[in-house]
């Protein structure tokens, strides 16, 4: 166990090593520490949609801005 410099908290060589691994965007330069938020970026590159409103079809690439979106049609 080594003691992390910002935290009186002990950590394992395995939380740190975690921590350290980044998953880079091939297109862009961005990086992300779990792989599926990678793939959930990747897919602004592609232009893949997999959300779509039920009510008026527009399509999103993440499940957040399809959520905002459909304030619009229940005020």
């Amino acid at each position: 166990m080594e003691k992390c410099e910002k935290s009186t908290q002990l950590i394992s060589s395995d939380q740190i090593t975690k921590e350290m691994i980044s998953y880079d965007c091939d297109i862009c330069t961005k990086s992300f520490f779990q792989k599926s938020d990678l793939l959930m970026h990747k897919r602004i590159h592609s232009g893949e949609k997999l959300y779509h409103c039920d009510i008026c079809g527009k399509s999103f690439s993440q499940i957040i801005p399809l959520t905002g979106h459909k304030c619009i049609h229940t005020g």
